[in-house]
């Protein structure tokens, strides 16, 4: 298999990312996948009136207390694997720039090989 590499190519590939959330019904099913801080909310009706709404995914931030956990864990050499800006935990980047902690592409924040631009 080919090695991946940006450094003679497209660089500003390795900053490009997103999140996504997919729900699928089959056989009276429910079947939900995310990544990122995508938010997935049934609304179910519970008398003529009235709606409740049942949330169907959970979301990938680096402001919430167990992403925080799972990425201090999991990089445990990182000293700024995540980086709360303004002192609040509403304001959390994982490496100071990507608010999403689980997201499709970012190359730069997963592979050492896209991880050598200095531009944002």
């Amino acid at each position: 298999m080919a090695r991946l590499s940006f450094e003679n190519g497209y660089p500003k590939t390795a900053y490009v990312g997103s999140c996504a959330l997919i729900a699928v019904v089959h056989d009276n099913k429910l079947f939900v996948a995310n990544s990122g801080d995508c938010k997935g909310v049934l609304l179910r009706q519970k008398d003529a009136d009235t709606m409740v709404n049942i949330n169907i995914s959970k979301t990938f931030s680096a402001n919430k207390k167990y992403e925080q956990e799972r990425l201090t864990k999991e990089f445990k050499n990182e000293k700024d694997v995540f980086v709360c800006k303004r002192g609040d935990s509403k304001a959390c980047y994982v490496k100071g720039g990507l608010m999403p902690s689980r997201a499709l592409g970012d190359f730069r924040l997963k592979h050492k090989e896209f991880n050598f631009h200095t531009f944002r």
